[in-house]
């Protein structure tokens, strides 16, 4: 699951770094709006041999480009491996960058994670929890995915989302639904947390669905922006 982040000059690259395992494999993109709905799709998106030795980026803006999609809209891509003759690479190794154009400071965040193995085991699990921080006047956006490794993938996610800050023990709760394949952006500058967090808080998700993902991004004035996965 990766979220593309495009607006106010947002961009969004997915780095693929050298495959030193001895296993090719097959790189399809699946590209979902926030309703679920999957507005492109490209099986053979890249071909990747083992022993390739270049960075390889994917520039999720310029796929949305092409296809005449509104500005306002958000959207978040599913990133499939299918693996040739059955081997599987010991390890995939990815990084999300999301940065700004136009500014100072041409720092993205380099967010690096492994491929998501299928688990058995995760498929009865009754939910899962994570949680992210959250800073006022960092730009801060948390994204919230309801994305699985199952194939034919049709369970909704209903989330209870806890903010809190350090002033106090005051709580701010919120709930949202997720169908599966979308993703929820909660950032900073809504007004009612921007007003309910004054200074550093987090928030808790929890949801009665185990395949919840997500980042969190700081998008700083300066251009720089930091990130993470949600803990």
């Amino acid at each position: 699951y990766v979220p593309i982040l495009r607006q106010n000059n947002q961009y969004t690259n997915l780095i693929i770094y050298p495959n030193f395992s001895p296993s090719d494999f097959t790189l399809k993109i699946d590209i979902y709006d926030d309703n679920g709905n999957r507005v492109y799709e490209n099986s053979d998106f890249l071909d990747i041999e083992k022993h390739n030795l270049k960075l390889l980026k994917i520039n999720f803006n310029e796929i949305l480009s092409s296809l005449n999609l509104s500005e306002n809209d958000n959207f978040s891509a599913h990133v499939i491996t299918n693996f040739k003759n059955n081997k599987i690479p010991t390890r995939i190794k990815f990084g999300l960058n999301v940065g700004v154009t136009g500014l100072r400071s041409k720092l993205p965040c380099n967010i690096c994670f492994n491929t998501h193995i299928g688990n058995p085991l995760l498929e009865g699990k009754p939910g899962s929890f994570h949680w992210a921080p959250m800073f006022h006047g960092r730009n801060t956006i948390i994204s919230v995915g309801n994305f699985s490794t199952l194939r034919d993938y049709q369970k909704d996610a209903n989330i209870e989302l806890n903010f809190y800050r350090i002033e106090d023990s005051s709580k701010l709760t919120k709930k949202i639904s997720l169908k599966p394949n979308s993703q929820k952006l909660i950032t900073s500058n809504d007004d009612e947390l921007n007003n309910f967090i004054k200074t550093e808080g987090w928030v808790t998700i929890k949801a009665d669905n185990p395949y919840i993902q997500g980042f969190y991004f700081n998008f700083n004035p300066s251009g720089s922006v930091s990130g993470d996965h949600i803990f």
